[in-house]
């Protein structure tokens, strides 16, 4: 679908945890690299195109991010900044490389909520649980994988998901 596509790409994960193209990496799926090729192409033919990553601020996993012992919740924020933009090998980095500003072709978002609690201004993240991509208004998936290798790989966890395309369901 991220090949096909042809003018935007909307996400929403829990993670962005993709290798772009790096071959000394544990990270093994391509989601990331996908995205990369598509940009890169778009970039290349000169074609308005848009990736949007809706993802959350930080993972789900209790505790402070600056506490040493929460070796597996500062361990996925590595990966997921190695995945963007972070590392020389990131998305944003391989696209720098091929003269794109990655922003003009992809964007990644976190959510939060505000109000006001006992007269004072409080906000809180919006943990995005969701996991589904929609491709040119035209294309759907959604399903129970994240966008890492627990999910990607196809031999841990069990996974399902369903693709909903324009026309299928004509009278």
């Amino acid at each position: 679908m991220i090949r096909e596509s042809e003018h935007f790409i909307y996400i929403e994960n829990q993670f962005f945890i993709s290798n772009p193209g790096r071959e000394d990496t544990i990270v093994k799926n391509r989601i990331a690299m996908e995205i990369k090729n598509r940009i890169i192409k778009a970039h290349h033919k000169g074609t308005r195109f848009m990736v949007i990553v809706v993802i959350p601020l930080l993972p789900g996993f209790s505790g402070d991010i600056t506490n040493q012992a929460k070796t597996v919740l500062r361990a996925q924020v590595r990966y997921q900044q190695q995945s963007i933009a972070k590392d020389k090998f990131s998305l944003f980095s391989q696209l720098k490389t091929e003269g794109i500003l990655a922003e003009d072709y992809i964007r990644f978002y976190a959510l939060r909520n505000h109000g006001v609690l006992n007269d004072k201004p409080v906000q809180e993240i919006i943990y995005v649980h969701s996991k589904f991509m929609i491709v040119d208004d035209r294309r759907f998936i959604i399903g129970s994988s994240n966008i890492n290798d627990r999910s990607m790989l196809g031999d841990r966890d069990s996974e399902i998901g369903i693709v909903v395309e324009e026309g299928m369901f004509k009278a």
